[in-house]
């Protein structure tokens, strides 16, 4: 067994057909930019303006590199909001999702 991190490998791994459950692990911008803020020193807002410019530049990098379209997640067998969740609990929704 394997997993495999990062914000296009899902889509990859299904445009070949690789067999794997799919995971997304997101949360709103407002939680994102909160998280981001406090790690990094920095306010919400500019935490903010960083994911928005990032998330557009990927978005548009992936669709003329790979065809890919990061809003489409139908792709993904597990959506997981971790806006209320610890990693701890992720981890278990995961596990409890391939029978761990």
């Amino acid at each position: 067994d394997v997993v495999v991190d990062g914000r296009i490998q899902a889509y990859l791994l299904a445009k070949e057909k690789i067999p794997c459950l799919k995971v997304l692990i997101d949360a709103p911008l407002a939680v994102r930019a909160k998280r981001i803020a406090g790690r990094e020193g920095t306010t919400v807002e500019e935490a903010k303006r960083e994911i928005t410019a990032r998330e557009r530049s990927e978005g548009i990098r992936y669709k003329s590199i790979y065809g890919i379209d990061l809003g489409d997640t139908r792709i993904f067998d597990l959506m997981i909001d971790s806006r209320d969740r610890t990693p701890d609990e992720i981890v278990t929704l995961i596990a409890a999702r391939v029978g761990g």
